[in-house]
């Protein structure tokens, strides 16, 4: 993916999903962090009474598209936080356009990025200030969308993505998306996160 300018994604995000069910084509976001197991925002989730017809589509820019695969479990982080943990029913396909996002272990890098499908079928992506905590919550950033012609509610659960190196490394989760965004700190949690992965996919050579 280029490195320059916002706006429609060119070709696949690798990491990036888009969850939907039999009466929503697309109503949430969420990123691959293992061939089974996907992150995004208990938000998404809260008032979900079933996971019949929950589906996660990886691999393309318009969700209609791409690997199709359900939903088994969900895994929440706990009552008041908005992480959830999405268990695949089969493994997704791992290939250039399907890949996991990297998890943080290094200094963050100055260079991030947001994506999603805002209100229509085509994938989007774009340049983002990463902010400082603003909440008394010490896993939340925030920061302003600039970028409110392309994102929307329906990008809840999208990754907030750091480079290092050549590595796509997951920052944070979009916990809301209106003129600032708030997201979950992957660090805070991670934990939690790696006690629910099959295993730790990170492809260090992968160019962004």
């Amino acid at each position: 993916m280029n490195k320059t300018g916002d706006g429609i994604a060119p070709s696949a995000i690798p990491w990036q999903v888009s969850i939907t069910n039999h009466w929503k084509p697309h109503f949430c976001s969420g990123v691959i962090l293992d061939h089974k197991t996907v992150l995004s925002s208990a938000g998404c989730f809260k008032k979900l009474k079933s996971l019949k017809g929950i589906r996660v589509m990886a691999g393309d820019v318009n969700y209609k598209v791409g690997q199709n695969i359900g939903v088994r479990k969900l895994r929440f982080l706990s009552h008041n936080e908005d992480l959830v943990i999405l268990k695949l029913v089969s493994s997704l396909h791992i290939n250039e356009n399907v890949l996991p996002a990297c998890l943080p272990t290094f200094e963050r890098n100055k260079q991030c990025y947001f994506s999603g499908w805002g209100e229509n079928e085509s994938l989007k992506w774009a340049n983002i200030e990463v902010g400082d905590k603003c909440s008394q919550k010490e896993d939340i950033l925030c920061t302003t969308n600039a970028n409110q012609g392309l994102f929307g509610p329906k990008d809840g659960g999208g990754p907030l993505i750091c480079t290092e190196g050549n590595n796509p490394v997951l920052i944070g989760i979009a916990t809301s998306v209106s003129s600032q965004m708030t997201f979950s700190t992957v660090e805070s949690h991670i934990t939690w996160i790696l006690q629910n992965m099959v295993r730790i996919l990170c492809f260090s050579n992968m160019h962004i």
